[in-house]
């Protein structure tokens, strides 16, 4: 016995239907094109609550890994203004990794205590934050208290996000989604080296860290909206 509730999209002509069925207690659903075909066979076990979770906590981490690495597009237009070399931003590096670390450790206690859909649209909206609070830098001493600051939301944000992806995975698929929304860390500093050259040439060394802004304050809606909270949907 299936219960049908029609869902309507926006596309032409497309009307589906989500079957579930009686006594399914994870409350699953199927995709149909209303003719009897199950759009969604190809993946059983992949519900709407988890394929969001998986989409926004890699869209989550692919913004971390583009502010992660963002110094390291920064440093030499930095180290050209502020005629200091190379050698002299080794501090806001070790800044970096050593908040990320922090908020790594730290992410555990918050996500007990808030939850960790929270948490995630906490860190976002903080390194963005952070990231634009950046730009206000005079020096050494300041980057490095701002990077180490930032960090704090980054190394927040990555074992929560690929913790909230993997747990609302079916069961038979956790591992694979946690190793896909972790590659999102390397996608992002990649396409951060590819659009780093142009912001730097137009706006100096502050062009990609007020992107580094722009992206997350600008994902916050989505997660706000469709980022699902910690109770796992998968299958057990």
């Amino acid at each position: 016995l299936m219960l049908h509730q029609p869902i309507k999209t926006g596309g032409p002509g497309a009307e589906f239907e989500q079957a579930g069925a009686v006594g399914d207690p994870a409350g699953k659903g199927r995709l149909s094109d209303g003719k009897g075909l199950d759009v969604t066979s190809a993946f059983p076990g992949v519900t709407p609550r988890a394929m969001a979770a998986a989409w926004l906590c890699f869209l989550t981490i692919l913004l971390d890994g583009y502010d992660t690495a963002v110094i390291s597009f920064t440093a030499p237009s930095l180290a050209h203004d502020w005629s200091l070399p190379a050698a002299a931003f080794t501090p806001a590096f070790v800044a970096t990794s050593l908040g990320a670390v922090i908020g790594y450790v730290s992410c555990g206690h918050l996500v007990a205590r808030f939850g960790p859909r929270r948490l995630v649209i906490a860190s976002v909206g903080f390194f963005g934050l952070m990231s634009l609070a950046t730009v206000l830098a005079t020096d050494i001493t300041e980057l490095t208290a701002f990077r180490f600051v930032t960090a704090l939301g980054l190394g927040g944000a990555i074992p929560t996000a690929i913790a909230l992806a993997s747990g609302h995975a079916d069961v038979r698929r956790r591992e694979v989604t946690a190793s896909v929304v972790t590659v999102a860390i390397v996608i992002g500093g990649t396409l951060g080296g590819l659009v780093a050259v142009p912001l730097l040439r137009r706006w100096g060394w502050q062009g990609p860290f007020v992107l580094g802004a722009i992206l997350p304050f600008v994902s916050l809606p989505a997660l706000l909206a469709w980022l699902p909270d910690g109770a796992s949907q998968g299958g057990r």
